[in-house]
């Protein structure tokens, strides 16, 4: 179905592009010229997809990976070839429309590489091995006893982080994002507040591991259902206070996802799942500044973000120009990422973002309104140069198909590992937006954070029950003999 689904939209944005590069040749018109580079971006990616591979699912990264393909390429270039606004003058940094159509054909390049290496790559890590044993239920005690320490935690790291940035206000709502920490000479420095943040979302991979375990044994309840809501609100919390609106909608497409692997969706729930998604982000949108736009088509297609047709232009065009070449230190940055920045204030950005936007695009004044991420293909590109970007979005392709053939046999069968790859697969997708750093430093933060979570649950049963057992051998045979059938 899903594969099927890939062949119309191929068919249907290539149908698309040729008609607008038809256009373009008649008319001479660059504007229709960028639109059809950015229609053809999404038949790249999947192309490869559709021609390699027999079953493609929903659940792995490749359909949100498309996504932001149609955000950063196809949406954007409609943007950046017709718009004329603020926003437009500030993404366009004074360039041309055959500027970004340049850009383009890299966009286009480094998508084909990926989906080509995703395609072909089959390595897949035996984590079954390492997991434990899962009950069938656990005590009603030892699930009170998790979640209110989840939810406790989570609401004192959420109550911290708004403190931090100045506490509640109604003025301010969805609109904290630093926190302000004291440097070294009296003056006043601003971070991101990650052990604040990874604090209060302590109770995202906690509904999710209880959402999954009541599915794994048909547990239904009203009790079970508002503990799964009630952990859900709290993981959504902080992003919404701190005008995090892809936290929230996160949130609730893992929920949904996680539901998936377990049971069917109907098409009725997925139209209501997508409804409260478009709901909650132009909420936000509206909540957000007046750099924003509140239209939530408008506000994504100007945002830059996604698979960023901006980015990769800038970047391949005023590199090493305007910028020097890194040749590869930006992809060990996440080594030291776990230094708070109140112990050292002046450590480096984990991201390349605010370089970016301080000596690429903006300049220093820029930095007012956040960076500009690069994404697999400009990080490659800042490190490497063209062969970089190549080389970067190849090394994107092993790391989510290898993360896809890890975990799949395991969906819908482990609550453990159904958890793990829902807090991987968020990271994993948007490496297409940010930088290897990031992807490792998010990772790790996520694994940790499930870690943290469920493994009290196990202890718990284990010293009240006494019936910890070794890890799942067999699972692990049973997936062990899927992979050699296969």
């Amino acid at each position: 179905m899903v594969r099927n689904l890939y062949i119309f939209l191929s068919i249907l944005f290539g149908i698309a592009a040729f008609c607008s590069l038809a256009a373009s040749t008649m008319l001479g018109d660059e504007s229709l010229l960028l639109v059809s580079i950015g229609l053809t971006a999404p038949a790249v990616l999947l192309v490869p997809q559709i021609i390699l591979r027999r079953e493609v699912s929903i659940l792995e990264p490749t359909g949100m990976i498309l996504l932001y393909t149609v955000i950063g390429t196809t949406m954007n270039a409609a943007f950046m070839a017709y718009a004329s606004d603020s926003r437009h003058a500030s993404l366009a940094g004074g360039e041309s429309i055959s500027y970004f159509s340049v850009g383009g054909l890299w966009v286009l390049a480094g998508l084909f590489v990926f989906s080509l290496t995703y395609a072909l790559f089959q390595g897949r890590a035996p984590i079954e091995r390492m997991l434990p044993a899962e009950r069938s239920r656990f005590p009603t005690g030892v699930m009170v006893v998790a979640m209110a320490v989840g939810f406790g935690l989570s609401a004192i790291g959420t109550i911290m982080f708004i403190n931090s940035t100045g506490g509640f206000s109604l003025d301010a709502l969805s609109q904290k994002r630093w926190v302000a920490i004291q440097g070294e000479g009296g003056d006043t420095v601003y971070g991101g507040g990650g052990y604040l943040r990874m604090l209060a979302g302590l109770s995202g991979p906690l509904a999710i591991f209880w959402l999954c375990h009541f599915l794994q044994n048909r547990q239904r309840s009203i009790a079970a259902s508002g503990a799964v809501v009630i952990l859900a609100l709290s993981a959504m919390a902080l992003p919404f206070f701190s005008s995090g609106r892809s936290g929230v909608i996160f949130v609730v497409f893992q929920l949904g996802a996680a539901y998936l692997c377990y049971r069917k969706i109907s098409p009725v729930y997925l139209a209501f799942l997508a409804t409260v998604v478009l709901v909650i982000f132009g909420a936000m949108s509206g909540l957000r500044s007046t750099h924003g736009a509140s239209n939530p088509l408008l506000a994504a297609a100007s945002s830059g973000n996604g698979v960023s047709l901006v980015a990769v232009s800038h970047i391949t065009q005023r590199v090493p120009e305007r910028m020097e070449y890194k040749y590869g230190e930006s992809y060990l940055r996440w080594i030291y990422s776990p230094i708070p920045r109140s112990v050292w204030p002046g450590k480096p950005e984990l991201g390349l973002g605010r370089e970016i936007k301080m000596k690429v695009t903006h300049g220093p004044e820029g930095l007012e309104t956040g960076g500009r991420p690069p994404g697999f293909m400009g990080e490659g590109y800042i490190n490497f140069g063209g062969i970089g970007l190549l080389m970067g979005a190849a090394l994107f392709g092993v790391i989510a198909k290898g993360a896809w053939n890890t975990f799949s046999p395991l969906l819908g069968r482990s609550a453990i590992a159904t958890t793990a790859y829902m807090m991987l697969f968020l990271p994993i997708s948007q490496y297409s937006n940010s930088g290897f750093s990031e992807l490792m430093a998010r990772s790790l933060v996520e694994i940790i954070s499930m870690v943290a979570v469920i493994a009290p649950v196990f202890i718990l049963y284990a010293y009240f029950y006494r019936s910890w057992r070794r890890p799942g051998a067999g699972l692990g045979r049973s997936i062990q003999a899927e992979a050699h059938s296969r």
